[in-house]
């Protein structure tokens, strides 16, 4: 009797621990989703003050505005630099969602690869 009481306490335990990590999974996850890239092309416009301004390749009244730019981009693109003007790229991006000092949310959008257009 006693052994399958201990028995049982030691099922519960386990299962316990195994709905615990599958929930812990399924909260990860679901950040992934928030994660999700695009993919546009569009030609380089200008950047001032950290921000770079774009227009979309086929639609010029749609304009694209990144606040941030992945380090890893600079190390091929210097988009500070005046000669990527004008130049057609594909950009991968994603979108973050941060707050302000006010506790108000607004969306980043951050280039996270950058491909030229031949």
């Amino acid at each position: 009797m006693y052994s399958l009481l201990l028995f049982q306490l030691l099922k519960f335990k386990i299962m316990k621990a195994l709905y615990v990590i599958v929930l812990f999974f399924g909260l990860v996850s679901n950040n992934n989703i928030s994660q999700n890239t695009e993919t546009i092309k569009a030609i380089f416009d200008f950047h001032d003050d950290g921000t770079f301004y774009f227009i979309d390749a086929v639609d010029e009244n749609e304009t694209y505005t990144f606040l941030k730019v992945d380090e890893n981009v600079f190390k091929t693109y210097d988009l500070t630099d005046s000669k990527y003007e004008g130049k057609i790229f594909n950009i991968t991006y994603r979108i973050e969602t941060e707050k302000d000092d006010f506790e108000e949310s607004y969306d980043v959008w951050i280039i996270i690869k950058l491909d030229m257009v031949k």
